[in-house]
């Protein structure tokens, strides 16, 4: 029987492009190759275990067993303040762990992030 936390941890396919920063039309997409393999379809909508979104893009869940935030490299960006290519850069030498290309655009966990600006000393100025 199905209980009310596994049902929590259950994304619809809006859900879940939101969380990737995706379209709709690319989660289907990616439904129909596999990517989700214990995704359910149920009376026409798709229900996504969180387990599957996780394994999808590499990335742990975070302390509390939800999804870890993710940034595009434009987001981590301009928090840092630091153009794009800076970035890109960044993730190519790793000093951002567990970044994963997904639809053409970088995702950056949140981890990631704390622990470039913890290593390197940045702090954001006001």
């Amino acid at each position: 029987m199905t209980d009310a936390r596994d049902l929590e941890s259950l994304f619809s396919t809006q859900q879940t492009a939101d969380y990737l920063q995706v379209t709709t039309v690319f989660i289907r997409q990616i439904l129909g190759k596999g990517a989700f393999p214990n995704a359910t379809n149920v009376s026409g909508t798709w229900l996504i275990p969180q387990s599957d979104i996780s394994n999808y893009t590499g990335m742990e869940d975070d302390e509390n067993g939800d999804l870890q935030q993710l940034f595009t490299s434009e987001e981590v960006g301009a928090y840092l303040r630091v153009k794009d290519t800076v970035i890109w850069r960044y993730i190519a030498e790793g000093k951002l762990p567990g970044t994963k290309k997904i639809a053409g655009s970088w995702r950056i966990p949140k981890t990631a992030v704390v622990q470039y600006i913890q290593t390197n000393g940045w702090k954001s100025k006001k």
